[in-house]
């Protein structure tokens, strides 16, 4: 049976030993490395890149945030630029969509684990950036949204229970999730 270490090694280059302890297991098995260990690994490769980031749009009255994140060499010529959104939820979201952004581009430069299972018909573009995939399906989302868990804020603005925007989920085990399924 092939290791863990086996399968990281098949990648376009050896991972060090450092930044393979930043692998966490995802759905179905897939690993994922977190952003900061794949920002030690670029900076122990090139010193001189920069990461650049940016807030593209961000509506704070409904918590949410779109963020770019570039990679520049030492001349300071753009690599790879991603983005990243997020709502307002349990982590602090304008942080979240940062860091989803900055690993999005060094998945672009090569400083993830491409080598994974990468797609299917349910993933979009994400799965291709390297990104973590969802807990559940799209189909099974809108089956869950249907019994009440998870249901879109239909609401002229933010859930008072949750602080869901309006367009978007209501927070895990918000009442009002239950009232308008």
């Amino acid at each position: 049976m092939e290791t863990i270490n086996e399968t990281i090694d098949q990648g376009c280059r050896k991972m060090p030993d450092f930044v393979k302890q930043g692998l966490i297991s995802v759905q179905g098995g897939q690993l994922y490395l977190k952003a900061s260990h794949r920002i030690l690994w670029m900076r122990s490769e090139h010193p001189d890149w920069s990461i650049l980031t940016s807030v593209v749009y961000a509506d704070y009255e409904r918590g949410f945030a779109v963020v770019q994140a570039t990679i520049l060499d030492g001349s300071g010529r753009a690599l790879a630029t991603a983005h990243s959104e997020e709502s307002r939820g349990k982590l602090p979201y304008l942080k979240k969509a940062e860091t989803g952004a900055i690993a999005r581009a060094l998945a672009f430069c090569g400083y993830g684990t491409q080598f994974g299972e990468m797609g299917s018909e349910d993933e979009d573009s994400e799965a291709l950036a390297d990104a973590p995939r969802p807990t559940t399906s799209r189909r099974q989302a809108s089956t869950t949204s249907a019994r009440g868990a998870g249901s879109i804020n239909t609401g002229p603005g933010t859930c008072a229970i949750c602080r869901a925007p309006s367009g978007k989920p209501h927070g895990s085990g918000c009442a009002a999730a239950v009232v308008s399924a």
